[in-house]
């Protein structure tokens, strides 16, 4: 019986921890651009996407094992992240699609976003 318990609880440790910060890291991109959005900064803030599309290509190179530089480490101490260090990538990856999914809520919340 203890057993179940502790696969449930660090199921709910590990998702709840994540979901917590996809929520934060969302919410906090959200209040960024609806303020920028009230400074009327057009370039600053149109930025955004690309920097942030650039990011998810470049976390998703680096998390596929296509884009690896001369530093990364060989040791195989996971075989969930084969050999090289792609949790660098995977990092990057969450982080740069939290960050544009709150850009893209609050921009389709403002209007800027068509809706079919």
């Amino acid at each position: 019986m203890d057993h179940l318990f502790e696969i449930w609880a660090e199921f709910f440790t590990f998702w709840g921890f994540h979901i917590l910060c996809v929520w934060l890291l969302a919410f906090g991109a959200f209040r960024a651009e609806r303020w920028l959005m009230g400074r009327k900064t057009r370039l600053l803030r149109f930025l955004l996407l690309p920097a942030l599309a650039a990011g998810l290509i470049y976390g998703y190179l680096r998390f596929s094992g296509r884009l690896l530089y001369a530093a990364d480490g060989w040791d195989s101490w996971s075989k969930l992240y084969h050999y090289t260090n792609q949790t660098n990538g995977a990092s990057f990856l969450f982080c740069s699609g939290c960050l544009l999914l709150g850009v893209l809520l609050a921009l389709l919340k403002a209007g800027y976003v068509r809706r079919k």
